[in-house]
């Protein structure tokens, strides 16, 4: 959507200033602006979705409250709303533009108050030229980025650490590569807050701020946003809760389809996004695009986004996604140039084609379903640890046998993991079988925590495993009780740090803003306030199913859940010499890391279709790419 970068560190050449601005054009095409004063340097690229004319343009100051310097990069969606409070008190809103809403907030209420009344998504700092102070912000659930250091001084960037490296001046390979990164990333696939691969710059917590005093040298981290679960554990939906969660969802729908560019929807044709499709204000959204697998029809889900488009007078746009023509070295070159540092979520890919494609269309805004699985509970892994936490609880099984095992991986396959299961035993959903029987008798937080563990640690040979997992493990709320527990840790980690970031920086390569409506901040707050939350071993998403079947998309709540995943074991088993031979080349840089018998195990047992270890060999083989040369994917500038 945009880019910000800023520092308090003015003792630079101009060059470090410049470098900084041009690596974050990539976000921001449509205008660049800077400001620079005796205290701080600010920046800011923009990417037009909302008020089109130079009214938006940043760095932000306005006539009557020169005192104060914005570089925002988000949208305020309750715009009417704040607009209304402002009016009480006689302040008035020149241009339609958020920026301007958002700057007259803080210049006039200050930060906390803020927050409490604007709903968005967002990221910002706001400079205080009289105080001489300056705050960074980010939204609550880490959908727009927002990365700082604290050396020599405050610098921040909405980017990755390639543009803070600027105003720090750090080009050593110490300052660029951490251990404990590359064992985060082999153990779950992304970077953990505190495991950034650039040990002096950290990725700002999602519902937190930092106040920085240049002239004391003093800095403040506050955090402003807590979910708070009900604990009354009702089970019944009753009616009420229907009426005032469907009605909310329509609402928010609504009000995040309105641009003053052309929007989409990217439609998989599962609950979430036909919720979206079903809701969209077409004065703003007429089209929606979707992916064609065709060499994978399990994963093809096209067919039903026509039948979904359709029923909802949307134009629906196909491309076809063929992993037979897609070399796995060109996919992989592909995603480290944009994730810069090794990233497995392979959804990065689709996502990136996409918006590639929407790119080529006009399109410059489109909302995605993220964030539906994660609060109404649609992940196979929530039941996986809701079964362990009652069978623990009731005392049914302390260090199973074989034959409980047996038994109840066979009801697992079919009543918890769905029929499909039975049909296709090597899998996605064979791992999720095999993750819940290792976990059976075992704590919810390390129940929670091995449903999202890549390579487990006897794969890996490096001591930073244990801080990963004690880092992973202090996000988990033993407060609450599984599943709750296990979506509560999702949406404070596999939310900002793996999700938002895979489609922030698909997106934002592309010059396309995404919107998550799942996400809003009221409907967060809503769903856990009425406990909605509650799931049963055998059921999934019932609010929204139960909304679906209303507006007449019965056919869509009663399909078992696939995703938007591409046809990963495809491009894998295609592709298994290349895999091989960059691992043998790699593997006393590999070694460092990870048990080369392991790998080689891997290999071996998909070579044989024994088991699907597609998963774990892309991960691998993504980081033996990157391993061999960073900073060819480090110093790649963005297009």
């Amino acid at each position: 959507m945009c880019g910000i970068t800023g520092s308090t560190n003015l003792s630079l050449p101009c060059e470090s200033y410049n470098n900084a601005i041009s690596s974050i054009e990539y976000r921001g095409p449509d205008n660049t602006g800077r400001y620079l004063d005796n205290n701080i340097f600010l920046a800011h690229t923009r990417l037009s979705i909302s008020e089109l004319s130079k009214n938006g343009n940043q760095p932000y100051i306005s006539k009557n409250y020169k005192g104060y310097v914005l570089v925002y990069n988000g949208e305020i969606y309750n715009i009417e709303n704040v607009k209304n409070y402002l009016s009480k008190y006689k302040i008035k809103i020149k241009s339609k533009c958020d920026t301007e809403l958002l700057y007259l907030m803080l210049s006039e209420f200050g930060i906390d108050k803020t927050l409490k009344l604007i709903e968005g998504i967002f990221s910002f700092a706001f400079y205080d030229k009289n105080q001489q102070k300056v705050w960074i912000c980010r939204d609550h659930l880490g959908i727009k980025p927002l990365y700082y250091s604290l050396e020599k001084g405050l610098s921040f960037s909405s980017s990755q650490d390639g543009v803070i490296n600027y105003l720090l001046e750090a080009n050593d390979t110490s300052s660029i590569i951490s251990k404990k990164g590359i064992i985060s990333y082999l153990q779950f696939g992304y970077n953990l807050p505190n495991s950034q691969n650039n040990s002096k710059i950290k990725a700002l917590l999602p519902g937190h701020y930092i106040c920085h005093d240049i002239k004391h040298s003093k800095t403040m981290l506050k955090k402003w946003f807590k979910i708070i679960v009900n604990n009354k554990n009702r089970k019944v939906i009753n009616n009420n809760t229907l009426k005032n969660t469907e009605k909310l969802i329509e609402s928010i729908i609504k009000e995040q389809s309105v641009s003053e560019v052309e929007g989409t929807i990217f439609l998989s044709g599962g609950i979430d996004s036909t919720l979206i499709a079903s809701n969209v204000d077409k004065n703003y959204i007429k089209k929606a695009f979707t992916i064609k697998y065709s060499d994978n029809d399990s994963n093809d889900e096209s067919y039903i986004a026509e039948k979904v488009a359709k029923d909802c007078g949307l134009e629906l746009l196909t491309f076809e996604f063929n992993f037979f023509n897609y070399n796995i070295d060109k996919a992989a070159e592909r995603q480290l140039k944009i994730t810069r540092y090794p990233f497995a979520n392979s959804t990065l890919l689709s996502t990136d084609f996409l918006c590639q494609k929407a790119n080529k269309e006009g399109i410059r805004m489109a909302l995605v379903g993220d964030g539906g699985d994660e609060l109404f509970g649609g992940y196979p892994r929530y039941k996986a640890v809701y079964l362990n936490y009652l069978l623990s609880k009731h005392n049914y099984i302390k260090g199973p046998t074989l034959a409980i095992k047996n038994t109840l991986k066979y009801s697992i396959q079919k009543n918890i993991m769905g029929f499909n299961y039975l049909i296709n035993k090597k899998s996605y959903l064979d791992r999720r079988v095999r993750a819940l029987l290792s976990i059976l008798g075992s704590t919810s937080s390390f129940a929670h925590r091995k449903s999202h563990t890549y390579l487990d640690k006897d794969s890996l040979v490096n001591k930073d495993f244990n801080l990963c997992t004690d880092e992973f493990d202090a996000f988990f709320p033993l407060n609450e009780k599984p599943p709750c527990s296990s979506m509560v840790a999702d949406l404070l980690t596999w939310i900002p740090f793996n999700l938002n970031h895979c489609s922030d920086l698909a997106s934002m390569n592309n010059n396309i803003e995404i919107r998550v409506p799942f996400l809003d901040r009221r409907l967060l707050n809503y769903v856990f306030s009425q406990d909605i939350s509650h799931l049963g071993i055998f059921n999934s998403k019932i609010l929204l199913r139960k909304i679906l079947n209303k507006k007449g998309f019965r056919y869509i709540s009663k399909l078992p859940k696939k995703g938007f995943n591409p046809p990963l074991k495809n491009l894998v088993d295609l592709n298994l010499t290349e895999i091989s031979e960059i691992i043998a080349e790699t593997n006393y840089l590999l070694s460092e890391y990870i048990d080369i018998d392991v790998i080689l195990f891997f290999l071996k047992s998909h070579k044989s279709k024994e088991k699907d270890f597609s998963r774990e060999l892309w991960s691998v083989y993504l980081l033996a790419k990157w391993i061999r040369d960073p900073f060819k994917f480090l110093n790649y500038k963005l297009l």
